[in-house]
């Protein structure tokens, strides 16, 4: 554990931890489809919002693999996915505005909210914070239209697998790759996205049954 997570450390006057965890309210999600953004409460876990945003047909445009997170914690940690496509593989990549609050004077009441948004001086470095900069208390990502995928698995030699991959990773928006280095081979997970009303759910090609 940092001292991040330590207030007391090394200090003579102590700190306080406040916790996001309450602050999970489901009707606190808004949509925005006319820009296409979501507002979101800090402390809903990822799985949740996910699920909140299909039921507007939108969602996000990179997450992590575990969905058991908070979007404060998500942005503030840095947590990425992978990909060469868009902005990138960093959630946070696709932060609109955040919402902190933070100390303030005596005459402020102690604490003042601050809004920071895309091209503020103070945006990029109130993304990757690790929450030593106060308390998020919301968060406006944008979003997309939500898509179908179908899959293909298929397994290759590794002779190739660093060429291999990157024009995998250059030609797919998503996609997932597993070596077995043992057998000197390689499986690949390619996925390809339709509109969301062309195909059922989680259609799975394999090669043998590949159009």
């Amino acid at each position: 554990m940092t001292k991040f997570a330590c207030p007391n450390s090394g200090s003579d006057t102590g700190g306080v931890v406040i916790s996001t965890a309450s602050f999970n309210s489901n009707s606190s999600v808004v949509v925005d489809k006319s820009s296409m953004t979501v507002s979101t409460p800090p402390g809903i876990m990822l799985g949740e919002l996910i699920d909140l945003l299909a039921m507007q047909g939108v969602t996000l445009h990179q997450t992590i693999a575990w969905d058991g997170v908070s979007p404060a914690g998500m942005v503030s940690a840095g947590a990425h996915g992978s990909s060469l496509w868009g902005r990138g593989g960093g959630t946070y990549e696709y932060l609109v505005s955040m919402r902190i609050v933070v100390p303030a004077s005596k005459n402020e009441g102690f604490a003042k909210v601050v809004t920071v948004a895309e091209g503020s001086d103070l945006f990029h470095d109130a993304r990757i914070s690790l929450g030593v900069l106060g308390a998020v208390s919301q968060l406006t990502f944008s979003v997309q239209p939500m898509t179908k995928r179908s899959v293909t698995l298929s397994v290759a030699d590794d002779a190739s697998l660093e060429e291999d991959f990157l024009t995998l990773a250059r030609e797919r928006e998503f996609a997932e790759v597993s070596w077995y280095s043992s057998q000197k081979k390689f499986g690949k997970k390619c996925t390809i996205q339709h509109a969301h009303s062309l195909l059922p759910p989680w259609r799975l090609v394999t090669p043998s049954s590949a159009p």
